[in-house]
């Protein structure tokens, strides 16, 4: 399978900044979060955010609102003031294909009104399976089965439309195989529920201008909060990867190569979307 990790990206509100008679950051920084507490995306911005607050000399505060493919996160970063006291995280799922797959539902323009700041890190997702009346114990007795049962094994994703969805489906894909969604709108822990009871037999699962100024400001303190030890040693046991843009410029360009691989996908893989 191509991918199985989950990239985390810090975003930031585009438009004309409001000219700031004190230096940036005067003021704490907030972080919209498109997930609940205790997801991998949380994890992650509270581990950065907290060693971002010296360096920014003002509190990282997390506010999590999560729904809607991220939409709901997203429009409330893109609506606040474009002066960097308004950042949101996401991922993929999120800042990717949710503009491309669900452009229609968004009330801005996403391309226009928001920019990548930095890439953060890398989750690794794995593939789990459920123990209650699955026989497959292995990666290879699991296609075997997949492949001598089609359509009968179930998967669990956040939701349709999701990236798990999209990267199951292409998995799929590649294994010649052919198995049964079961999208879950509880996210991450809902679906772990869902190997537990049985009801999914398997399901890929988080391992854990003076614009421009501020905008540097911003990726230097995650790059930096991100390279501190405090953030690696957090990192590792959370088996996380941290995944730095060693510039805007960078930050862009992985931006548009992400953009024009998800469209790829959604092109090749054809998933019924909700209305």
């Amino acid at each position: 399978m191509k991918r199985l990790t989950v990239l985390l990206l810090l975003v930031f509100a585009c438009g004309t900044a409001a000219s700031a008679q004190d230096k940036y950051p005067s003021k704490p920084v907030k972080v919209v979060v498109p997930f609940g507490p205790g997801s991998a995306t949380d994890i992650v911005m509270r581990i950065v955010g907290e060693h971002m607050r010296p360096i920014l000399g003002q509190p990282v505060v997390i506010e999590n609102k999560p729904g809607a493919f991220g939409i709901l996160a997203i429009e409330e970063m893109a609506r606040s003031r474009p002066d960097g006291y308004t950042l949101q995280i996401g991922n993929p799922g999120t800042n990717v294909l949710a503009p491309i797959i669900y452009k229609k539902k968004f009330k801005i323009d996403y391309d226009k009104e928001v920019t990548l700041v930095t890439r953060l890190s890398e989750v690794p997702l794995v593939l789990g399976a459920t123990t209650k009346d699955f026989p497959p114990k292995t990666y290879a007795e699991f296609i075997a089965y997949a492949k001598a049962n089609p359509g009968k094994v179930r998967y669990a994703s956040v939701g349709i439309g999701s990236n798990n969805h999209y990267d199951m489906e292409a998995f799929a894909q590649w294994a010649g195989i052919v198995l049964a969604h079961l999208p879950n709108k509880g996210g991450g822990a809902a679906i772990t529920n869902d190997l537990v009871t049985g009801d999914a037999h398997v399901a890929l699962l988080n391992a854990a201008s003076s614009m421009g100024v501020v905008l540097e400001i911003v990726r230097r303190a995650a790059v930096q909060a991100l390279n501190s030890e405090p953030v690696a040693t957090a990192f590792k046991q959370q088996m996380i990867r941290p995944v730095p843009s060693a510039s805007s410029e960078e930050a862009q360009a992985w931006n548009k190569a992400e953009v024009a691989y998800w469209k790829k996908v959604t092109d090749e893989v054809k998933v019924e979307l909700p209305d």
